[in-house]
């Protein structure tokens, strides 16, 4: 049985460190970004099981991130992890583009339980 994998894509180093922390821990495999093309990058060349995603990001916001996940792969679940105030039109906007969860940071117990149920536990029959 091989590891779930997750990529979480932040801008803030010390959140991608914590977030690495805590899922590792929890018996994920990670995958850090510092922005949405490098995030995207890591996307188009490795397999994941589930997206962690911030939305305010230089060189690239989160939603253009998200809309190039989904133009490659419509079913991968995508949790936003926010420490920016959203409004209802960008987290419809979101949904509609099958975010699974909003979750405001720092709220990582929050963030872990979603995680736990979106892909159930941390290992995987399928390598």
């Amino acid at each position: 049985m091989s590891k779930k994998e997750i990529l979480v894509i932040d801008d803030n180093v010390d959140t991608l460190m914590m977030l690495e922390y805590l899922l590792e821990n929890a018996g994920f495999s990670t995958r850090t970004a510092w922005d949405g093309q490098e995030g995207l990058k890591l996307f188009q060349k490795n397999r994941f099981d589930l997206v962690v995603l911030d939305i305010s990001m230089p060189r690239m916001s989160g939603v253009d991130v998200l809309k190039e996940i989904r133009r490659r792969d419509t079913n991968i679940p995508v949790i936003i992890m926010t420490g920016t105030n959203y409004n209802a039109a960008l987290q419809q906007e979101c949904q509609s583009l099958g975010v699974k969860a909003f979750i405001s940071k720092p709220k990582v117990e929050r963030l872990l339980e979603e995680v736990k149920s979106l892909l159930g536990a941390a290992t995987s029959l399928s390598a």
